[in-house]
């Protein structure tokens, strides 16, 4: 999640940056939660490690192992 804080530049004009936020995310691979460094991290660092994330395979990540429409 990203927080909003207010910034002043050099010539005083407000500015808003983003500051990253660390929350705990389920995988959306193994469903196991796992301490997400920004918001776009989505899959834990165990799956990405796997030799099927590596190679890119096509992975089924729908609990009842049916297909998404």
């Amino acid at each position: 999640m990203n927080d909003l804080r207010l910034a002043n530049s050099a010539d005083n004009q407000e500015e808003y940056e983003t500051v990253d936020v660390t929350v705990d995310r389920q995988c959306l691979r193994c469903r196991s939660t796992f301490l997400s460094g920004w918001v776009g991290e989505r899959i834990c660092s165990r799956c990405k490690t796997s030799s099927t994330w590596k190679q890119g395979h096509a992975i089924n990540t729908h609990p009842t192992g049916g297909s998404r429409r």
